[in-house]
């Protein structure tokens, strides 16, 4: 059996274009790679491209938020322009989003449940699980609920999703980009009757089987 080349010590499966083997179908979304990148962003340095700040960078930045000043600047700098509109959008695209959603306080309560569901069935899952994509054209993203040792993402579909044609074609490319690192989907959405438990479950092992 061939061993992953980059370290995290699963079955290569697929070889790179610079001739090395990897548990994945892209470097990034191996498991020694990512903590490698984890690493770096506990001790505070940063990747060239990349937007990894410390936890010290992190804390500063929610006690700005906390405090007003973004909005007091906000307010001094007068309303926001065309340019600074489209800066923000490809910001957000070219992975700041990921981070960013981190962060994310306010789940719906679908998502909620789907959650709690999820952690009664599989203990070792992640929330807001980033997917660290480095390449040139390549975006990072990040998964709602990840359970990373099965490469398996299971996430709510809110009305946010559906409530414009945009969204909709974001949503389908950010699936199928995520899916070429090897990662499969398990989708619900608003429009179908809420999982139970037991459906979920059957669900997870029909897709990882």
């Amino acid at each position: 059996m061939r061993i992953c080349e980059y370290g995290c010590g699963r079955e290569a499966k697929f070889q790179m274009k610079n001739g090395k083997f990897c548990c994945s179908k892209w470097y990034a979304s191996c498991p020694s790679f990512i903590n490698k990148v984890k690493e770096i962003e506990n001790r505070g340095k940063f990747k060239k491209g990349q937007k990894i700040h410390s936890k010290e960078e992190k804390e500063k930045r929610k006690q700005r938020m906390l405090n007003g000043l973004a909005k007091y600047i906000r307010s001094k700098r007068g309303p926001v322009t065309e340019k600074e509109k489209e800066e923000k959008r490809k910001m957000m695209l070219d992975g700041q989003a990921a981070w960013m959603n981190k962060f994310q306080q306010n789940p719906s309560k679908e998502e909620l449940k789907l959650r709690e569901i999820c952690q009664k069935l599989l203990p070792y899952i992640e929330l807001g699980y980033p997917v660290f994509r480095v390449g040139k054209g390549k975006r990072s993203y990040n998964i709602d609920i990840a359970i990373p040792k099965l490469e398996l993402a299971i996430e709510f579909d809110g009305y946010f999703h559906f409530c414009d044609q945009e969204h909709i074609e974001y949503h389908n490319r950010r699936q199928k980009e995520i899916e070429e690192d090897g990662w499969k989907f398990l989708r619900y959405n608003i429009f179908q009757k809420f999982p139970t438990l037991e459906q979920v479950k059957e669900d997870i092992q029909r897709i990882i089987t």
